[in-house]
């Protein structure tokens, strides 16, 4: 109950219901290299309805970064300090994908079956390519915020690519790893 009061109140006040509405992400672009830049100590923090054990960052970064190269993605996250918080991870394909909100195919329990175990041609197929474009929002949990696009997990293949989500359409796919996508970095709270 408490909790549920609590995210009605983040809801309200961080975005009105998180139908932002804007778009990016998944552009190629990238930020000028210092990967410091976009670690806002003012940064609100949401736990995970679906996982409690999770607390993400919210709003997400607003520039986007690469995974490869020079480690942009992993370096955002390692270095972000919020609320005193400074042990800060890039997600888990499978963690990244409790977000997901709104299309059941992609959704945790729902028919994708891409999950933290699986290498790309294992466990991708056309059930993990999500729903049409949401145009009220995004594909995730009520209280987030952010650009809505592209987002990095931690996973990596043997090829030069990584898995990453679309909450614009809530698909979970690979990118090459020089693209540059946005990132919602999470830690482990306490239950």
């Amino acid at each position: 109950m408490r909790y549920t009061l609590l995210m009605a109140l983040v809801t309200a006040l961080v975005c009105g219901g998180c139908s932002d509405g804007s778009s990016g992400g998944g552009d190629g672009g990238t930020t000028d290299g210092d990967t410091d830049t976009d670690t806002d100590t003012d940064t609100d923090t949401d736990t995970d309805t679906e996982n409690s054990a999770l607390v993400w960052q919210n709003p997400s970064s607003e520039n986007t970064y690469l995974w490869d190269g020079s480690g942009q993605a992993k370096a955002y996250c390692e270095n972000l300090d919020t609320d005193g918080e400074s042990d800060w991870r890039l997600p888990t394909i499978g963690e990244l994908r409790t977000l997901i909100s709104g299309c059941p195919e992609t959704e945790v329990g729902g028919i994708c079956g891409v999950n933290d175990e699986c290498d790309l041609s294992d466990c991708w197929d056309d059930n993990c390519s999500g729903c049409e474009i949401n145009e009220g929002g995004c594909y995730w949990q009520d209280g987030l915020s952010g650009p809505c696009g592209y987002y990095w997990a931690s996973w990596s293949f043997a090829t030069p690519a990584s898995w990453y989500i679309d909450f614009s359409t809530g698909a979970i796919l690979s990118d090459d790893k020089l693209d540059g996508n946005y990132i919602r970095c999470v830690r482990n709270g306490t239950q």
